[in-house]
């Protein structure tokens, strides 16, 4: 079945709640990546599911079955876990160590077979580890360390595999190779899930997501219904942009830290189009600025860019002069603005009618104004752009 599962999962340690009714599942095929700031959980939740902790309330399922109540060894020949620190003082050869994963397998008194080394040589070859096999293992380095230690777990052959920051040590070549490995072992059938700090890796390799904060779910599901700004802002506390990679089609995740100075209450409206206005929204969503953008065509960048940093924004279709309901609701949303700002975007023929929206109403430029702009809205806009940094710092 290969099916694993927390059921509302609690951990309670020294009158502190480390988990708090946390339940998620990972079956066959699937990668699932745990994410979340630091100290909320994650490898408390790996441990509890590989039988190493006990829960306070709520309990782990192998298949249906309570993890507790599994034996050692009959546990270990359906889970591995690869705990996030290896530690190992003896300078046993990398063989020998990766060798260990088949323990399971074996017998009291039995020893390895001609089955247990080819399980070993296939974890080696899986992991590119078997040029290291004789070397001692406490000579690797610590990437070498861990995709050696990624091989002893495959080693065991397990359905279920439970992974704790297996790509921390890692360089970016051997991180996608190791995400790619346990990738197409889920398509062959195993179950896994990983904790990951990596939100772009995880988003790109992992079936869905479970992200923590406070020890609860805050959101789980696809890597796009897990990853939006409102969801990053919670957990983490920090302003993000998530947008569509064009090369592998996967959410992207770009944060930004948060200034020092005062947040901005005020209402901004922002006026956009061609790409420019990507400083200008990006800067005021981390001042905390409450920001509409629009009318824009649905398909320009500053459309995508708005909706990537959870913005609203009133958009109409390319190539089509503005629909009156589209620049009724535009003016209510400018009526509702404390300033109205206008990036250097070129306003053709199809955007005539914004004149008449903006008429009596104070709108400030960003940047050089194109020639299109400075013509069309010639008596609407001062002369000499505005400075953004100025506005908020008045």
């Amino acid at each position: 079945m290969n099916r694993i599962a927390a059921q509302a999962v609690s951990l309670e340690i020294a009158g502190r709640l480390i988990l708090d009714a946390v339940s998620m599942e990972s079956g066959p095929g699937r990668f699932t990546g745990i994410i979340g700031p630091n100290g909320v959980g994650k490898s408390t939740l790996l441990r509890i599911m590989a039988g190493l902790l006990s829960p306070t309330r709520g309990e782990a399922l192998l298949n249906g079955s309570p993890v507790s109540r599994l034996g050692a060894r009959a546990l270990a020949r359906e889970l591995a876990y690869l705990p996030q620190e290896t530690q190992i003082d003896f300078a046993f050869p990398a063989w020998e160590v990766v060798m260990m994963g088949r323990h399971p397998h074996l017998g009291r008194f039995s020893v390895e077979g001609r089955r247990d080394e080819e399980a070993v040589r296939r974890a080696m070859e899986l992991t590119g580890t078997l040029h290291l096999a004789e070397q001692p293992v406490t000579t690797l380095s610590g990437g070498e360390r861990q995709m050696t230690f990624l091989a002893k777990t495959l080693a065991q052959e397990p359905n279920v595999l439970l992974l704790d920051e297996p790509i921390s040590a890692l360089d970016l070549n051997h991180q996608l190779r190791a995400l790619n490995l346990i990738r197409s072992l889920c398509r062959e059938g195993m179950a896994a899930i990983a904790v990951l700090h990596d939100l772009n890796l995880a988003a790109r390799y992992c079936d869905e997501l479970v992200l923590l904060a406070r020890g609860r779910v805050l959101a789980m599901g696809s890597p796009r219904a897990v990853l939006t700004p409102a969801n990053l802002k919670e957990a983490y506390g920090v302003t993000a942009m998530v947008r569509t990679d064009p090369l592998t089609g996967c959410p992207h995740v770009v944060a930004f830290d948060d200034p020092s100075e005062s947040r901005d209450d005020r209402r901004f409206h922002v006026l956009a189009g061609g790409g420019t206005a990507g400083p200008t929204l990006a800067q005021l969503v981390r001042r905390g600025a409450s920001v509409t953008v629009g009318p824009v065509e649905e398909r320009d960048p500053d459309a995508q860019l708005a909706r990537a940093l959870g913005l609203p924004v009133l958009t109409y279709p390319p190539f089509h002069h503005l629909p009156d309901g589209i620049l009724q609701e535009a003016g209510e949303w400018l009526n509702r603005a404390d300033l109205i700002l206008a990036a250097p975007v070129p306003l053709g023929p199809a955007n005539a009618a914004l004149e008449r929206l903006l008429k009596g109403r104070q709108v400030l430029p960003l940047g050089p104004r194109p020639q299109t702009q400075a013509l069309l809205l010639t008596d609407l806009l001062p002369q000499k752009p505005a400075n953004l940094e100025h506005i908020l710092a008045s």
